[in-house]
């Protein structure tokens, strides 16, 4: 078993439980909502989040993946042998789970820009933000003390994702950043991974310290070191 680590962020109508598991120090989020859960990406270690939807009481709804590369989908065979609920991602990204099981791909429902989907009291928003690959998304709920965004490999806490994997685009990545920095400035960063200082961030602050958050050419992005 994996070491784990983890934090609570609370709304008033749902709460955010933050794993950091493995040795790529991913983060595994479950969103709770009125007894309600989604996992966003997974890791094979479920016992941390397990424990934690079992003192919630909630029920596992389904499996939010922000994007397939590896270390984003390597719990989703286990998830599938365990759990009878559908993996939620963007067909540009479903390269990533070729190889995994038939139960994995049998229970893939195909994610748009816009798409909403409903867990317990709130809605959660799909932002399609291609860059890092093609089909990464990030996922948006609109709480009452702030906005949530959880943001895979698209940004990180003082940085952002690469953009020389498969699939992956400095010009299309831009774009995407730019339209990040329109979000409210208030708006909190979950990333797919600690990279950082802090273990999540908000807007204000990437726009502030981050030199690859506000890029705005390639040539300025691809000179960052």
């Amino acid at each position: 078993m994996q070491a784990s680590y983890s934090a609570r962020y609370e709304d008033r109508l749902f709460c955010i439980d933050q794993h950091l598991i493995g040795s790529m120090r991913n983060f595994v989020y479950l969103i709770t909502s009125d007894k309600q859960s989604f996992i966003v990406d997974s890791q094979k270690d479920l016992s941390a989040w397990e424990k934690t939807r079992d003192e919630l009481g909630s029920t596992l709804k389904g499996v939010l993946l922000t994007h397939t590369h590896h270390d984003h989908v390597a719990g989703v065979d286990e998830l599938a042998e365990k759990y009878d609920v559908p993996f939620y991602l963007h067909r540009g990204d479903i390269r990533g789970l070729n190889k995994k099981s038939q139960l994995v791909q049998s229970r893939t429902k195909y994610l748009n820009e816009g798409d909403k989907l409903r867990l317990g009291k709130i809605d959660i928003e799909i932002l399609h933000t291609p860059g890092h690959s093609a089909g990464e998304c990030c996922f948006l709920i609109r709480g009452e003390k702030h906005w949530h965004l959880f943001t895979g490999d698209t940004v990180f806490v003082g940085n952002v994702g690469r953009t020389d994997l498969e699939t992956g685009s400095t010009p299309v990545m831009l774009q995407t950043l730019a339209r990040l920095r329109a979000l409210p400035a208030s708006t909190v960063i979950y990333p797919g991974h600690d990279y950082g200082a802090t273990w999540t961030t908000t807007i204000e602050r990437e726009l502030r310290e981050s030199a690859a958050f506000t890029a705005q050419t390639v040539a300025e992005f691809d000179a960052l070191p």
